[in-house]
C-alpha cells in the first residue's frame, strides 16, 4: 500500500477544513460555505438563449390542448428534469391529460431510434437531451412538428434551425457550464413563473438537488452548490416519492431533521434508479417516471411506490451480478502489456457484454486499473460503447482530448463519462497517441492524502467534527481521504459480516474500521479465522472517517479504502513512535 500527502498539503487536523479545502484549490472558504442567493447574482434564467421562446412555445401548445408528447431521458437526471416541469404544469394548469411522458426501450437519448413518438404528435418537449439530434428533428419539422428542448450537453455544431433549443452550454451569457439538464429546466420554470406571475419553481429544488447530484456536476460551481445546498434542507424536501426512498434506503438516520448529504444521494438512491433508467424496460422507465409524479395517496395505492422501489433493487442486483461476470471476462482478455504498459484502456467486448452495461463496468474498470477505459462492442467495423475517466488520472477533460485526436466519429456526453464510436483500424492509433502524451505517467496504487496521522493523534473530537462537514463533499469537492498508520492491531476483535461473508470489521477503542467486497484470500478474513497470540501486530489504514448511527449509539468509524498488517518483530514497537507523521513528502510504502 502506496500513499502519499496532497502536494502542499498543510496536514493540519487543527485546522481541518482549511487543510482540505485548500488541497482542493479552494481558498475562498467563506464564499464556499455561503448558501444564499448572493451567490447567483451573475446568472439569471434570461441569460439562456431562446428562453423567451420557448416558454412562449409551450404556453401556446397548452392553450392549445396539443397533443403533446415529453421524452423522458433515462437517467436521474433526464426523469427528474422531465418530472420538475411535469408537475410544475400540472400544479399550474390542474389539466394535463393532453401531455403523454415516454421513455426509450434500450440506451438511446433524445430522438434516437428506439424511442416511438405517438402518431397524433403535433409538439415534442425533450429535456435534458436533444440539442445535436439534428436529423431527427429535421424529419419532425417536415411533419408539422414543433420541438422544445431544454439540455445542457455539448452542441457540435451549433443550434438546429428547426427546433427551439435551451442549452447553458452554448448561451454566452450564461456562465455556468456545470449545470446539469435538470438546472436548466428550473430556469425554464422561472421564466415560466415570470410569465404566468407564479412562485412555484422552487416547489421543485429537492428534485433539482437529486439531478445534479446524479448526474456528477461540479459542486465547486457556486451556483450549482447553491442549488444543491437548498435543495437537501429539509424545508425543500416536498417530493412525496422522494421522501419515500430516504426512508427505504435508511439514508441520513441522524441529519434528516435538517438536510440530506450529497452521499447518501450519490450512493444511497441514483444507483438503483439508474440501474432502472440504463437497465430496464420503457415501461419500467416510465414507472419510476411515476412515482415522481405521484401524490403521497398514489404512491400508496396497491403500495406503488415500494413496488417500483422494489423493482429498481432487483435491476441494479442483476445489473451488479452481470457487470461482475462482464469485468472478469474482459480482465481475462487483457494481455499483460495492455495492463503495465497502456495508459489507457479501449476494449472490444463483443460477445462478451451486453450493451447496457458498457458504462457501469467501464466504471468500474476504470477504478480498478486506474486509468480511462473505453468499452464497446463492434458493428459494421465501428466499436461503440461507453468512456469513463479515472480522477486519479491526470486528465480532466478526457472527452475533448479524445476529440483531439480526429479518429472518433462520434463523442457525446461529459468530460469523464460519454458515448462513443471509434473505427476499429483508429483502436490503436489512439492507444498509441495516449501512450506517448502520458509517457512519463506511472500509474500504480498510490493514494493521494489530505492527511497522515498516528492514531493516536485523532481524539474522539476530531472523529466528530469531520463528520460535521459530511453535507460539504461533492463532485469537485471530494471527500477528505487519511492515511492512519501505528492502529495497535489485536486479530482476535475482527468481525467477519455479510451475507457473503466478505465484509470485514476491526473494532479497538471504541472505533471501527470497516471494508467491504473483500476477496477470500484477504488477510482480515484469514486472520479471522487463524491467528497467532504470541504475535503483535499494527495496521495502517488508507480511508475515509465518518460516524456510525445505529441502535442509539453513535461511534467513530473508517470506510477503508486500503490498509497493511505489519506484525512487530525485533525490538522496535512501531505502536511506540511518536514522530511517524514528520516530513511526509516522499512514498511511503509499507
Amino acid at each position: 500500500m502506496k500513499y502519499q500527502l496532497i502536494e502542499n498539503s498543510k496536514n493540519d487536523i487543527n485546522n481541518f477544513l482549511e487543510t482540505v479545502l485548500e488541497n482542493r484549490n479552494i481558498t475562498d472558504i467563506d464564499s464556499f460555505r455561503k448558501s444564499n442567493s448572493e451567490l447567483l447574482e451573475k446568472n439569471s434564467f434570461e441569460d439562456l438563449d431562446n428562453i423567451n421562446e420557448g416558454v412562449e412555445l409551450l404556453l401556446k401548445h397548452i392553450n392549445k390542448k396539443s397533443k403533446i408528447t415529453l421524452i423522458v431521458d433515462p437517467d436521474v437526471d433526464g426523469i427528474t428534469s422531465s418530472a420538475i416541469l411535469y408537475n410544475y404544469l400540472k400544479d399550474a394548469f390542474k389539466d394535463i391529460s393532453f401531455i403523454t411522458p415516454i421513455s426509450h426501450s434500450g440506451k438511446g437519448h433524445g430522438l434516437s431510434k428506439d424511442i416511438e413518438i405517438p402518431e397524433d404528435t403535433e409538439f415534442i418537449i425533450i429535456p435534458d437531451a436533444g440539442s445535436n439530434d439534428y436529423g431527427e428533428i429535421a424529419k419532425y419539422h417536415e411533419k408539422g412538428i414543433e420541438i422544445l428542448i431544454i439540455d445542457h450537453h455539448i452542441i457540435s455544431n451549433g443550434y438546429s434551425p428547426f427546433a427551439t433549443v435551451i442549452n447553458n452550454q452554448e448561451s454566452k451569457n450564461y456562465s455556468n457550464k456545470d449545470f446539469s439538464g435538470v438546472g436548466v429546466v428550473y430556469r425554464f420554470l422561472q421564466a415560466l413563473d415570470d410569465a404566468l406571475f407564479l412562485t412555484n419553481a422552487d416547489n421543485y429544488l429537492d428534485l433539482v438537488a437529486i439531478g445534479l447530484i446524479a448526474d456528477i456536476m461540479d459542486t465547486t460551481d457556486y451556483e450549482t452548490r447553491y442549488f444543491i445546498q437548498q435543495g437537501l434542507l429539509k424545508k425543500h424536501l416536498k417530493n412525496p416519492f422522494l421522501k419515500q426512498l430516504l426512508k427505504l434506503t435508511k439514508q441520513s438516520d441522524k441529519y434528516l431533521d435538517k438536510y440530506i448529504i450529497i452521499s447518501d444521494v450519490a450512493f444511497g438512491i441514483a444507483p438503483a434508479l439508474n440501474a432502472t433508467m440504463r437497465f430496464g424496460t420503457a415501461d419500467e422507465k416510465l414507472a419510476v417516471f411515476k412515482c415522481f409524479t405521484a401524490t403521497q395517496e398514489e404512491l400508496e395505492q396497491d403500495k406503488f411506490g415500494k413496488k417500483v422501489y422494489d423493482m429498481c433493487i432487483n435491476n441494479k442486483t442483476k445489473q451488479n451480478e452481470d457487470k461482475a461476470i462482464s469485468s472478469t471476462k474482459i480482465i481475462q482478455t487483457l494481455t499483460k502489456d495492455q495492463i503495465e504498459n497502456d495508459k489507457i484502456l479501449i476494449i472490444d467486448a463483443t460477445d462478451i457484454i451486453d450493451k447496457t452495461l458498457t458504462g457501469v463496468t467501464a466504471m468500474e474498470l476504470a477504478a480498478h486499473f486506474k486509468r480511462p477505459v473505453l468499452i464497446g462492442t463492434v458493428n459494421k467495423g465501428i466499436l461503440s460503447g461507453s468512456i469513463r475517466n479515472y480522477s486519479g488520472f491526470p486528465c480532466e477533460r478526457l472527452k475533448t482530448e479524445l476529440e483531439e485526436t480526429g479518429l472518433f466519429t462520434f463523442l457525446e456526453g461529459h468530460e469523464g463519462a460519454a458515448g462513443f464510436s471509434l473505427p476499429i483500424e483508429n483502436k490503436q492509433k489512439v492507444i498509441d497517441i495516449w501512450n506517448e502524451k502520458y509517457k512519463d505517467i506511472k500509474i500504480e496504487g498510490n493514494y493521494a492524502v489530505d492527511f497522515i496521522l498516528n492514531f493516536s493523534a485523532l481524539s474522539n473530537s476530531d472523529y466528530y467534527l469531520i463528520d460535521t462537514y459530511r453535507y460539504l463533499w461533492g463532485t469537485g469537492v471530494p471527500e477528505p481521504l487519511f492515511a492512519i498508520i501505528n492502529i495497535p492491531f489485536y486479530p482476535e476483535n475482527i468481525k467477519v459480516m455479510g451475507t457473503n461473508k466478505d465484509t470485514a470489521k476491526y473494532e479497538y477503542q471504541g472505533k471501527s474500521f470497516i471494508k467491504f467486497h473483500l476477496p477470500k484470500d484477504d488477510k482480515l478474513l484469514e486472520m479471522a479465522n487463524e491467528y497467532d497470540l504470541t504475535k503483535s501486530y499494527v495496521m495502517n489504514v488508507v480511508g475515509k472517517i465518518s460516524m456510525n448511527h445505529f441502535a442509539g449509539r453513535t461511534t467513530p468509524q473508517v470506510m477503508l479504502e486500503d490498509y497493511d498488517i505489519i506484525e512487530i518483530t525485533g525490538d522496535v514497537d512501531p505502536r511506540k513512535k511518536e514522530d511517524e507523521t514528520k516530513d511526509f513528502n516522499i512514498w511511503s510504502d509499507i
